[in-house]
């Protein structure tokens, strides 16, 4: 399935909020103005507007027909930053993309926009706070075999907002401990269901040299439908009743750059989740995934490469009610973009995504290839 992308200050932001609390803003907030390069704002902005073309050859994801089109895709991204000497910084983006295909019969568009605010507060010497709203919206082809009935890929129109607090105590010797919240809305239209999502994640981290981390975190939460019943083993609803799912997530990251000047970066994530139903178990299972990306940027070129790989094995799924064996499938997917700076403006890039799913359910598997190539204009 396809997620919003961000490229410009955004992909920059991205890179520099995954290492957490990044040190080069906290330096930033602390600093009088006077002291601070001339470079440097109290106030910063940026604008990219971005369009290409592409191929996609397989929309609906598809075991057997795969219904392939090109496609133009128009985006834009919007970066807005507030540094404050009182030890506060405001952050909120804003990026959003639509695809309109020429030749699909099934699916004529797909559309997201995601946005966030986010501020963050130092409390004093070892504490910061941080508040984060996101809201996201979504009318996109979607696998959403995992947690839902339908086995075939859907289009997914839906909102979700989201609010996440958080508070980290810094513990001395590079290392740091974060407790933080997630609640958040989802709607849907049909064929999907809404819910209710919320709970904690607790997070230890080690601050290494060249602004790298290593950070190994666990978050449990409760998912709570709508207007979704609990599902037997044979796939009916079990009338008078309310789906909702226990989603248990542990996470081992590292997040490094490889030179002094942050020319090479990689990030690694192991990651393990459990996700248990309250009926008969029907969605129970067990998902191992590791994530692999990889960044080089040195003036007028930048390189990023993703690749990752997901195991899920059902508790209680079986392939039918003939052969009894559980259900398993394995997700991989591995993406590589290219940009070139051709003004201070204006760059031109290039993309490759592919996606393979391998099931022991036949209607289960299926491969995407894409491609896309366009230019990025920043202001």
């Amino acid at each position: 399935m396809r997620r919003p992308s961000c490229s410009g200050l955004c992909s920059w932001l991205a890179w520099l909020l995954a290492a957490g609390w990044a040190p080069l803003l906290g330096s930033a907030t602390a600093a009088d103005p006077a002291s601070a390069p001339a470079s440097l704002a109290v106030w910063d902005h940026s604008i990219d507007l971005r369009a290409g073309v592409g191929y996609k050859d397989n929309i609906l994801f598809g075991s057997a027909n795969h219904e392939g089109s090109p496609f133009e895709d128009t985006g834009l991204d919007l970066m807005l930053l507030r540094l404050s000497t009182s030890g506060t910084l405001f952050n909120f983006f804003l990026t959003g993309d639509d695809i309109r295909y020429f030749h699909a019969p099934d699916v004529d568009k797909e559309q997201t926009l995601l946005s966030q605010a986010q501020l963050k507060k130092d409390l004093g010497p070892d504490w910061k706070a941080a508040l984060t709203v996101q809201y996201f919206y979504e009318n996109q082809i979607y696998d959403a075999s995992i947690t839902e009935t339908n086995f075939t890929a859907v289009q997914a129109r839906g909102h979700n907002l989201s609010l996440g607090p958080a508070l980290r105590r810094e513990l001395g010797h590079h290392y740091w401990v974060e407790l933080a919240g997630n609640g958040q809305r989802q709607w849907f239209a049909a064929p999907l269901e809404s819910y209710w999502q919320g709970g904690p994640k607790l997070t230890v981290g080690r601050d290494l040299s060249q602004q790298s981390d290593l950070t190994l975190s666990y978050s449990w939460e409760r998912r709570v439908y709508i207007n979704f019943n609990e599902i037997a083993l044979d796939e009916t609803p079990i009338a008078g009743t309310t789906a909702a799912f226990w989603i248990q997530q542990a996470e081992l990251a590292w997040h490094r750059n490889w030179d002094a000047q942050r020319h090479w970066r990689t990030v690694t994530r192991l990651i393990y989740l459990v996700n248990q139903d309250n009926g008969p178990g029907f969605f129970n299972y067990h998902e191992y995934r590791l994530v692999q990306q990889l960044r080089y940027q040195a003036r007028p070129w930048q390189f990023e490469a993703r690749a990752a790989v997901s195991r899920y094995e059902f508790d209680r799924q079986t392939v039918s009610l003939a052969d009894l064996s559980t259900r398993h499938r394995t997700d991989a997917t591995f993406s590589v973009r290219g940009e070139r700076r051709l003004t201070r403006a204006l760059r031109a890039f290039a993309e490759y995504a592919y996606e393979r799913s391998v099931s022991n359910l036949a209607f289960d598997q299926y491969h995407v290839n894409q491609i896309l190539g366009g230019l990025d204009w920043e202001f």
